[in-house]
C-alpha cells in the first residue's frame, strides 16, 4: 500500500505551476481515483467470484472527457503525466489486489478496512493540493479600497 500512496504524491504533483488544467479534468481525476479504490476494495469484500475478473489498467482523458483542441503547452503536459501516472497507479492496484486471493494470504477484514481507509483519507489530501473548483469557489465581496491601508 505504501507505493499506492507514493504514486498519489506524485499525482499531487500535477498541482504545481508547470501544468494548467480544467475544473471537468480535475473532477474526473478524482472520480477515477476513488471509483478505482471502490473497485479493487470489492474484490478484497468478496474474492472467491471478483479476483478472475479483468481489471481495466490503463487510464485515459479522452474516453470520457471533452478536451478542447489545441492545448496549449502546459495543458497538454498536465493531460500526458496525468494519464501516465493514474495508469502507474491503476497497474500498482491491479497487482495489490492480488493479495485478496485467500488459497496464498491470510488477512483480516479489519486490515483491509485499515489499508482501504488509508487510501480514501490519501484521496481527502490529495484533494487539497489542488485549488478550489470554480463550483466550490466562495465569492468574495470585499472590496479592497475601503481598507485604511489603501486609502
Amino acid at each position: 500500500m505504501s507505493r499506492i500512496l507514493w504514486k498519489t504524491d506524485l499525482i499531487a504533483n500535477l498541482s504545481s505551476h508547470n501544468y494548467e488544467f480544467e475544473d471537468e479534468w480535475i473532477e474526473y481525476l478524482f472520480e477515477s481515483y476513488r471509483s478505482k479504490g471502490h473497485e479493487i476494495k470489492k474484490i478484497f469484500d468478496n474474492p472467491e467470484n471478483l479476483l478472475s475478473i479483468a481489471l481495466n489498467s490503463e487510464f485515459r482523458f479522452k474516453d470520457t472527457i471533452n478536451i478542447k483542441e489545441p492545448l496549449n503547452r502546459k495543458e497538454a503536459k498536465f493531460i500526458e503525466v496525468a494519464e501516465r501516472r493514474m495508469t502507474n497507479l491503476y497497474k500498482e492496484l491491479n497487482y495489490f489486489s492480488r493479495l485478496a486471493n485467500p488459497k496464498n494470504y491470510t488477512y483480516d477484514l479489519m486490515d483491509v478496512d485499515y489499508l482501504f481507509e488509508q487510501y480514501e483519507n490519501k484521496y481527502f489530501e490529495l484533494k487539497q493540493w489542488f485549488p478550489p473548483l470554480k463550483k466550490d469557489r466562495i465569492k468574495n465581496d470585499i472590496d479592497i479600497k475601503f481598507f485604511p491601508s489603501e486609502k
